[in-house]
Order: structure tokens, then C-alpha cells, then sequence
């Protein structure tokens, strides 16, 4: 009986505990991990270039008309990343989601270090 009830408590005590921590948002896995600008470089090249130029200054409606070095400069690492998971409805800005987290946080590391320094 003694048994039971230590068992039975420390069943609500660890189920309580598992429901108090919030999961992390897939923008926020990737903005947690190390990207590699090199290889970035290449996926913007392959990905974003046609669009955003080779500087990243081409201004577009999913930017709010703002090149998208503004862009990357006036907002955080977590709305940017948001952006390029879930693309922009109704603008030219599609879902990169089917990229991998790390090559997302290649493409941003490439942006944010190299063409919004």
C-alpha cells in the first residue's frame, strides 16, 4: 500500500512538471543553432537571389516594401526565421519550411553577417 502511494505520487508530481515547460517554435530550434555563412551563401544564391538581388537590396511586398537587409536589420533573429519557414501569404515570399533547420540557419547566418553587416 505504502508502495502504491509513493508510486502514485511521483506520477503526479513528474506529470505536472512535464506540462509547465513551453516547446520551442521551429524558428526558435533554428535561431539556437550555429549556422555556417558559407554555406548559406550558396543556398541564397540558389534560393533567394532571384528576388532579393545579390545584395539583398531589392525591395519586395513581403518586406513591407523594405529591401530585405532592412528587413533583416530592424527585426530578430526568431521573426526573420519565422519568415522564411512560413513564407508571407498573398506575396511572393513562399515557405523554405522543406529546407532543413540547419541549412535555415545557414541562410540566415549568410544574411545576417554578411549582407545586413
Amino acid at each position: 500500500m505504502r508502495t502504491t502511494l509513493v508510486l502514485l505520487s511521483l506520477s503526479v508530481l513528474a506529470l505536472t512538471s512535464c506540462g509547465s515547460a513551453t516547446p520551442a517554435t521551429r524558428a526558435q530550434t533554428i535561431a539556437a543553432l550555429t549556422g555556417v555563412a558559407a554555406t548559406g551563401q550558396t543556398l541564397y544564391m540558389q534560393q533567394c537571389v532571384s528576388c532579393h538581388g545579390p545584395a539583398g537590396d531589392a525591395t519586395t511586398a513581403s518586406t513591407d516594401n523594405k529591401s530585405m537587409v532592412a528587413y533583416v536589420k530592424a527585426n530578430n533573429a526568431e521573426t526573420v526565421i519565422g519568415i522564411l519557414v512560413d513564407g508571407v501569404p498573398s506575396t511572393s515570399m513562399v515557405s523554405f519550411a522543406a529546407l532543413s533547420n540547419q541549412n535555415l540557419a545557414d541562410l540566415y547566418a549568410y544574411v545576417k553577417n554578411t549582407l545586413a553587416k
